[in-house]
């Protein structure tokens, strides 16, 4: 079964890494940044890896692909 966001196959990338403010990972925006992730891309928060204010990571269909987001 295909997923969802990805009809034509599940896309294939390692990691990619990005820097934001650690105010854009606090509980409150970290869960705007999931959901915008989620209804865009299909992507889903791995939350044993998320470190409030400091680390978010994302997985895309499987949890060897994912966004790596950290505070600057």
């Amino acid at each position: 079964m295909s997923h969802p966001f990805y009809p034509t196959g599940t896309p294939r990338f390692n990691h990619v890494a990005m820097s934001l403010p650690a105010d854009l990972l606090n509980q409150e925006n970290r869960t705007d940044v999931c959901r915008f992730f989620h209804e865009v891309l299909g992507f889903e928060e791995m939350e044993v890896m998320t470190e409030d204010r400091h680390r978010l990571i994302l997985s895309c269909v499987h949890w060897d692909q994912f966004i790596f987001l950290i505070a600057e």
